[in-house]
Formats: C-alpha cells, sequence, structure tokens
C-alpha cells in the first residue's frame, strides 16, 4: 500500500462492498491457490487501488463483457451481477475502473477514483438508519437478481421473504404480515405495477418500492404511481440506495407531543374572618 493515505469522497461502506466483490472475484479466479494483491497509488490527481490475482486469467473477449448484467466470471459460483454492482459504486463517485488480464497469467482491477482536495475534504454522510426487525417480501422472478437482493436487504438488517412471481406475493401476503413489499417491475403472470396497484387495493398501509430492471422500456407516469408506491429504484443497486428507498418508503414515526405541564399555583396570603 502507499505510504501515506490517499483521500476520495466516498461511502467507506459501498468502497467496502466494491472491494470484497472484486477481492471474492480473484479468489474464485484461483481454484487451485495463488496471490492476491492489493496497492494504492497517486497518479495525475486520482487514487488508484489495484488488485491483482495470479489465477486462470480472462481473454479480450470476455474482458469485454464483464462488466454486463448477468454475465458470470465465476461460472456456477457466481450471479454475474458483482462487477456490475461495484462499477456502478465507482461510477457514482466519479471514478472508473481499468481491467488488464491475459490467460493463464492472471488479472488486475484498477478502481480509479478523482483526489479529495483537503480544503474539498468533507465527512462522508451515514448509511441511512432504518427501524430493525422489519420483515420484507421480496419479489423477483430471476433467480441470480433475487438472491443477490435478498443478500443485501438481510445485510442491511431485514428480514426477507422471496417469491419468484405475483401470484405467490399474493398468497404470501394473504397468510403473513410485512412491514416492507420490494418488486420487480418486469414479472410473469402480471407486471410489478400492477401487482403494486392489486396490492394497495387490498393492503392500502403496506409501503411499495418498485426496482426497475437494467433497461426499463416502459414509461409509467410518476403521477400515475405517486398514489401507491412510495419508491422506485433502478438497477444497479447498492446498500445506500436500498437503504435510501426503504426510509423513503416507510411511514414517519410517529411524532411524541409532549404535554407541558403548567406551573402550580401558588398559595395566595391567608384571609382573615
Amino acid at each position: 500500500m502507499g505510504s501515506s493515505p490517499l483521500p476520495v469522497e466516498a461511502s467507506p461502506a459501498e468502497l467496502r462492498e466494491a472491494l470484497t466483490n472484486l477481492v471474492t472475484n480473484a479468489i474464485h479466479a484461483m481454484p487451485d491457490g495463488g496471490t492476491i494483491s492489493l496497492a494504492t497509488t497517486e497518479k495525475e490527481g486520482e487514487a488508484i487501488i489495484s488488485i491483482t490475482d495470479t489465477g486462470s486469467g480472462m481473454p479480450p473477449e470476455t474482458v469485454d463483457c464483464i462488466f454486463e448484467p448477468f454475465f458470470p466470471t465465476k461460472g456456477k459460483l457466481g450471479t454475474g451481477l458483482g462487477l456490475l454492482v461495484t462499477a456502478g459504486i465507482v461510477k457514482h463517485y466519479g471514478g472508473r475502473i481499468e481491467v488488464t488480464s491475459e490467460l493463464g497469467k492472471g488479472t488486475t482491477f484498477r478502481l480509479c477514483f478523482p483526489m479529495a482536495q483537503a480544503k474539498q475534504q468533507r465527512e462522508e454522510a451515514p448509511l441511512p438508519v432504518i427501524p430493525t426487525g422489519l420483515c420484507a417480501l421480496l419479489v423477483e422472478d430471476e433467480l441470480p437478481v433475487r438472491e443477490a437482493t435478498a443478500g443485501m436487504l438481510r445485510t442491511a438488517g431485514l428480514r426477507v421473504e422471496a417469491v419468484d412471481s405475483s401470484n405467490l406475493a399474493l398468497a404470501a401476503l394473504a397468510a403473513n404480515r410485512y412491514d416492507l413489499l420490494i418488486s420487480d417491475t418486469t414479472l410473469p403472470e402480471m407486471t410489478g405495477v400492477d401487482l403494486a396497484r392489486s396490492v394497495h387495493a387490498r393492503y392500502p398501509e403496506l409501503p411499495i418500492i418498485l426496482i426497475s430492471g437494467w433497461v426499463d422500456s416502459r414509461k409509467q407516469a410518476e403521477e400515475e404511481l405517486s398514489d401507491f408506491v412510495k419508491a422506485r429504484l433502478t438497477r444497479p443497486l447498492t446498500t445506500r440506495s436500498l437503504l435510501e428507498a426503504i426510509q423513503q418508503a416507510l411511514p414517519p414515526p410517529p411524532k411524541r407531543l409532549r404535554r407541558l405541564r403548567e406551573p402550580a399555583a401558588q398559595p395566595g396570603p391567608a384571609s382573615s374572618v
């Protein structure tokens, strides 16, 4: 690592998530063992974090596709979403990712962020805080996406029940109580928007979040959804975006009214009869 810290403006939690994805990717690229090296450097006003493995490497045609949705670099061990999420985090903070790889020799990922000047440095806003013990019903028909999204929700402290269709979601809602419904917009049987409309008619107090797919061609007017959809998200998701949406969707905590105690009446002077 570099000898001195390199300041960047980014969420520590999301940087950890991005690095964890890359290190996990490197581990799976070395089934027979190997070496993972992390390094930091400064170059032309950028802070660069390099993650290098001595694994199997990738051909150029694979490198060109690794940031596409559902393109697994780990075979059956992966969901094809980790690198996409990492790229989304890096891009959110004004950075970029460079990749060099060679078959049989390994791969290097370089995360390049603009350096934060000393006078521009500010404390990163903490992740949104949501109530503990929430139970969410997640509706997503794609198994890898469902597992990845459920994992992010559980990491954020929620209990999650995940189903793969609108009909199963309606059955689950009839049998159990949930604090939140989170649904993809593209579902079999009925769309996520139609599911949200149906759920709102039956359970008007249940907060609903819709997640748009990687390419959402529907032009749903915001005013049409505003009555029953409390928040909307677009993939790729991050921990921060999920928590912000949940915080937005939940009703505000009840206001505590403080009673102002009136001062006790002071006894007047004793009267003489």
